[in-house]
């Protein structure tokens, strides 16, 4: 850009000298041609100018976006984001709660299973929730962890796949872990869903499991398929 600026210095420098000599030393109709052709020469030299102005932006905005989609930035994201909250309020399906599908509301839905009881059916969202892209679409997804109980001693766990929808999560697919099994974590991973976990050992009682798992799970379709 510097060269640019001092190559028309320079050039400004001799038109300019130029054109007192014409002006000192022509005749009317040559004069006017003369600075005719001057005018078109310092049109030439803005327009190069300005070319060189706007190639070195166009430069900048390529290299800004190589760095930001070589740094893994969100670039790439084309539709709305899901929120903790919407995951916490959407519509959920369970093969161990009946009333299903249901919609959570701040994270559960339950029932009463007999108007004189006080026990209750229940489907509730964990504290395990991750936050990833699962059907390559560029638009982060979720996975959830749910517990659900019928009425009884029994705590049920599964795994759903919630796809955005234009910032709304819709269940793509579910998983069953386990009963009374401890989630410890998830995450996604490549798209990928990771779960850690513990699980029943032969001899252990059904409220403390002590072995140590991990699953993984690819979205394929509307199903959640195990991988190594």
């Amino acid at each position: 850009m510097g060269s640019v600026m001092k190559f028309n210095k320079k050039w400004l420098i001799v038109i300019g000298s130029v054109m007192v000599f014409w002006t000192m030393n022509c005749r009317l109709a040559e004069c006017e041609r003369n600075e005719t052709s001057i005018k078109d020469i310092l049109t030439w030299e803005d327009s190069n100018l300005t070319l060189s102005k706007q190639s070195r932006f166009n430069a900048l905005k390529v290299a800004d976006s190589k760095r930001f989609s070589k740094n893994g930035s969100d670039n790439s994201i084309t539709g709305d984001r899901l929120t903790l909250e919407s995951v916490r309020n959407a519509e959920y399906r369970s093969k161990y709660y009946e009333d299903g599908p249901v919609r959570l509301n701040n994270g559960r839905h339950e029932t009463k299973i007999d108007p004189d009881s006080d026990m209750k059916a229940f489907i509730e969202l964990t504290d395990k929730i991750a936050f990833g892209d699962l059907n390559g679409d560029g638009n982060p997804d979720a996975a959830v962890i749910l517990l659900s109980s019928g009425g009884g001693s029994g705590g049920f766990f599964e795994l759903a796949a919630m796809i955005n929808q234009n910032g709304k999560p819709q269940q793509a697919a579910m998983q069953y872990l386990g009963d009374r099994v401890d989630i410890k974590s998830i995450a996604i991973k490549s798209g990928i869903i990771v779960v850690d976990m513990l699980t029943h050992g032969p001899n252990d009682p059904q409220c403390c499991p002590t072995v140590r798992k991990t699953q993984r799970y690819r979205l394929d379709g509307g199903r959640l398929v195990r991988v190594q």
